[in-house]
């Protein structure tokens, strides 16, 4: 073995071995003591009676960011979701939700994108159209129009800043 290899070894055990041995810590382990190795169920049937208050509360809805309070990520959001209400109702739960969130993704690029020194409306409209595709049976050219009147509101707005 290479010296190279043996000190680098070295050096790798002496990072692995922790910096305050057990006693310091005020801890004692001793040899005798058995191991004890629990499987998640049973982690988790140890835990039922002491938090069984925790474990049937109800899950808390999920908070909207903080980023969504932005007065730019609303304007931004209120210009994409424009004419779409109707189309946002009838699609089902399932792609209400992914059009919700892959939505606010958009917007949150859409920001980064305007916030550079030189705008590439051909991203916007990308992100833009990538987004309306997840509406089922759309017409390619209500698509195009909409990306297109959807681009020009946002950059008329970031004009305007």
């Amino acid at each position: 073995m290479p010296i190279d290899q043996v000190t680098r070894t070295n050096k790798l055990e002496k990072s692995l071995q922790p910096e305050k041995p057990a006693v310091e810590l005020g801890l004692s382990i001793s040899p005798e003591a058995p191991r004890v190795e629990f499987g998640r169920d049973q982690l988790i049937e140890r835990a039922k009676p002491a938090m069984p208050e925790l474990l049937s509360a109800p899950v808390a809805p999920a908070l909207r960011p903080a980023y969504t309070a932005d007065p730019r990520f609303k304007k931004i959001e209120s210009i994409l979701e424009e004419d779409l209400g109707e189309i946002y109702f009838k699609l089902d739960s399932q792609r209400q939700e992914e059009f919700k969130t892959k939505g606010e993704a958009v917007t949150l690029k859409i920001i980064n994108l305007l916030a550079k020194p030189k705008i590439k409306i051909k991203k916007i409209m990308h992100l833009i159209r990538q987004w309306l595709k997840i509406i089922p049976g759309l017409n390619k050219f209500f698509l195009e129009q909409t990306v297109k009147i959807k681009t020009d509101k946002i950059v008329s707005e970031a004009v305007k800043r």
